[in-house]
């Protein structure tokens, strides 16, 4: 996936640098197409509140929101099949978005937010974005984690993909 970062949050604590985003990248490139846009907005905690309200009914701020646009039904062939470049099940684009290069799909983080959580709880920040960055990329590649059985098989995933770019998952044994 090819990320496109969008800074709203200029003035915020935690927003990382272009070493870090290097690395977003790095993440990226393993997982669905080589050519799927995603594009990362990095936003203030007044906006990422909005959000969650908005589409989670849920209130406060989060650290990140995944807005896909593939599908999981569609006319064969699948645009990628489970279990390829982290799919959790066979995923459809849509013909018209791919000729148009929309993104597949939307992460939205609150870097501020961030960065108060890992400080409150001893974490690494740069630990936390890298972690955020692949959680956000496998809810768009279909996986979840509402179920104890989903969440194991999605930490398991995220501390393969970090592990295989040489970073540790930081709530790897919580």
């Amino acid at each position: 996936m090819i990320l496109a970062h969008t800074i709203r949050a200029a003035s915020s604590p935690g927003l990382p640098d272009a070493g870090q985003l290097t690395v977003f990248d790095r993440l990226a490139a393993g997982l669905g197409r080589e050519d799927w846009p995603v594009d990362v907005a990095w936003v203030e905690d007044p906006e990422m509140a909005g959000l969650n309200a908005r589409y989670r009914n849920v209130e406060g701020v989060t650290d990140v929101l995944s807005f896909g646009n593939l599908e999981t039904e569609g006319p064969p062939p699948a645009s990628l099949v489970r279990g390829e470049k982290g799919a959790f099940c066979d995923l459809y684009r849509d013909p018209l978005d791919a000729a148009s290069d929309a993104p597949v799909g939307d992460l939205v983080i609150a870097p501020a937010f961030v960065r108060e959580r890992c400080l409150r709880n001893g974490w690494d920040p740069v630990d936390e974005l890298n972690l955020l960055i692949v959680h956000g990329l496998l809810h768009l590649l279909g996986w979840d984690h509402m179920e104890p059985e989903e969440a194991r098989r999605m930490r398991d995933l995220e501390t393969t993909i970090l592990s295989e770019a040489g970073l540790s998952h930081p709530m790897a044994g919580s």
